[in-house]
């Protein structure tokens, strides 16, 4: 039974080790643009500041350096676009302070649902504007 288990213990670790060699790391393109995305996380961004990292000048120069996800030929690969909100506000110091405290994480959160609800997910052109159809999608929304 020992010299089975073993054989199976060298099967999985060349099998895992040819499983890494083949693995591609991320891009730096794919890292940067996955941090920038998290930044649309107002829990994320609570737990950055109650580990210290919004004091660290390190990390508020890294954030500023990820500005450059504004420019459009960046910004067309963002999915959370209101994470360009939220780097804006990091930008300030108290801003950076008040974030450490949870209520204030929840009321980013609720900001940004009801923002959602009065501009609404994408809608397909035959919905278009018309009022009526608008009204009832929201008011679904709000019954769920």
């Amino acid at each position: 039974m020992d010299s089975q288990g073993t054989s199976l213990d060298k099967d999985h670790s060349k099998q895992q080790e040819t499983k890494d060699q083949t693995e591609i790391p991320p891009s730096r393109f794919e890292v940067e643009l996955e941090f920038v995305q998290s930044l649309s996380n107002p829990q994320y961004i609570n737990f950055l500041a109650q580990n210290d990292y919004l004091d660290d000048e390190r990390f508020i120069n890294y954030l500023e350096y990820m500005e450059y996800w504004r420019n459009p030929e960046y910004a067309k690969y963002l999915i959370y676009p209101n994470c360009l909100h939220i780097l804006t506000l990091l930008k300030h110091p108290q801003f950076r302070q008040d974030i450490r405290h949870a209520d204030v994480a929840q009321m980013l959160i609720d900001d940004m649902y009801a923002k959602w609800l009065r501009v609404g997910p994408y809608r397909p052109a035959a919905i278009g504007s018309n009022p009526a159809v608008l009204d009832q999608a929201q008011s679904d929304l709000v019954d769920q």
